[in-house]
């Protein structure tokens, strides 16, 4: 069952998430979680009030301190198309990041590196600011080859605008 389709995220699926968690720690690992909805509230309490329900996983609080008792620290999301990392403690002292990553088709991409070793956990953020025309599909016009590799940013929000004027 998805988590936005319930009224709350299933019990054997807490578990399941629990037991992964628990049982990438036995295996000498620091486990990383993803979904597409957050985990932890961002961009202040006015946004939070107002999108929190919608963006985030269902059940949220319950959920959020069943992971966080197996030692999770490292969450990734993605649902509000933007680049931000929160973060939540806990009245336990334990704290998750919430590494919420904007979609590629978003100019400028973000591209997220996490390296870990140990128990350091690094993470950069790179952007994708500039197009190689020898990575473009064939099929592509003049025109669009020429505004995706001369000015990306003010093509794809042109691409973007007429979009949404379509549909």
């Amino acid at each position: 069952q998805r988590a936005r389709e319930s009224e709350k995220l299933s019990d054997d699926l807490i578990e399941w998430t629990v037991a992964a968690i628990n049982k990438t720690f036995e295996d000498g690992r620091i486990p990383v979680a993803m979904s597409h909805y957050s985990l932890v509230s961002h961009y202040g309490e006015i946004l939070t009030n107002f999108t929190s329900e919608k963006a985030s996983v269902n059940d949220m609080d319950y959920f959020r301190e069943a992971i966080m008792a197996s030692g999770l620290e490292y969450w990734f999301s993605g649902h509000m198309h933007a680049s931000d990392i929160a973060s939540y403690t806990n009245k336990n002292g334990q704290t998750i990041y919430d590494i919420e990553t904007a979609s590629l088709p978003g100019y400028p991409a973000p591209i997220r590196k996490v390296e870990m070793f140990g128990d350091v956990f690094e993470l950069s953020t790179q952007y994708l600011n500039k197009i190689d025309e020898a990575t473009l599909p064939d099929f592509l016009t003049e025109e669009e080859r020429e505004g995706l590799t001369q000015d990306p940013t003010n093509y794809l929000k042109k691409c973007i605008e007429i979009d949404m004027m379509d549909n």
